[in-house]
C-alpha cells in the first residue's frame, strides 16, 4: 500500500510540474505585454518639435529664456501620444511636467489634460493676458497644477517637489511667466 501511495504522489507531482511548465512561454516579457492590459500610448521624442509632430499638434514650444529663481528652465525629456505632447522640466528640487493637447482628446474632463488627479485644498483662477488660468494647490496662492486653453489647445503644468516638499507650488509670477512662454 505505501508503494502505491508513493507512486501516486510522484505521478501527481509530475503532472503538476508539467502543468506549471506549460504556463510559461519562451519570452516572459512579451507574454506580460500581451496580457497586461492597455498598451502604453506614449512614445519618446528627442525634441519638442518631434513631440509636436508625433502628436499632430503643430507646435510645442517652451521659451528658452524662462527662469525660476536663478535657474533657467531646460526641458529634458519629451514624449507624445495622439493629440498630446509632454515635456519634463526639472529645476532645483522640483519636477515640472508641461503638456499641450488638442480638443480632440476624448477623455479630457473640463480641459484637464494634466493626468494629475490629486484633490487639492485650494482652487482659484488667474487672468494672464486675457487667458483664464485655473490653478490648484495645497498652499494658498501656490499652484501645483495649472490649466488653461488657448485657440483649440489645452495646456497643463504640474509641479511637484522631489526634495521632500510634497506641497510645492508655483507662485503667481511664475505661473504667469510660464503661461506666456508655453505655446
Amino acid at each position: 500500500m505505501p508503494k502505491k501511495m508513493l507512486a501516486a504522489a510522484a505521478a501527481f507531482l509530475v503532472v503538476i510540474m508539467m502543468v506549471l511548465a506549460g504556463c510559461g512561454g519562451d519570452d516572459p516579457e512579451k507574454e506580460m505585454n500581451e496580457t497586461a492590459g492597455t498598451p502604453n500610448p506614449w512614445s519618446d521624442a528627442a525634441t519638442a518639435e518631434e513631440a509636436a509632430k508625433g502628436a499632430g499638434i503643430g507646435t510645442f514650444t517652451i521659451a528658452d529664456d524662462m527662469k525660476i529663481g536663478d535657474e533657467t528652465l531646460k526641458p529634458e525629456n519629451f514624449r507624445y501620444m495622439k493629440g498630446m505632447a509632454e515635456a519634463s522640466v526639472p529645476f532645483g528640487a522640483v519636477e515640472m511636467t508641461v503638456r499641450k493637447g488638442t480638443d480632440a482628446l476624448t477623455d479630457v474632463a473640463e480641459g484637464d489634460i494634466s493626468g494629475d488627479y490629486t484633490n487639492y485644498e485650494f482652487g482659484w483662477t488667474e487672468d494672464v493676458d486675457g487667458i483664464e488660468v485655473a490653478c490648484y494647490g495645497n498652499r494658498e496662492g501656490e499652484a501645483s497644477k495649472t490649466l488653461w486653453s488657448s485657440d483649440k489647445y489645452y495646456y497643463s503644468i504640474v509641479a511637484h517637489g522631489v526634495g521632500g516638499d510634497g506641497d510645492y507650488g508655483l507662485p503667481q509670477e511664475n505661473v504667469a511667466m510660464l503661461v506666456k512662454g508655453i505655446k
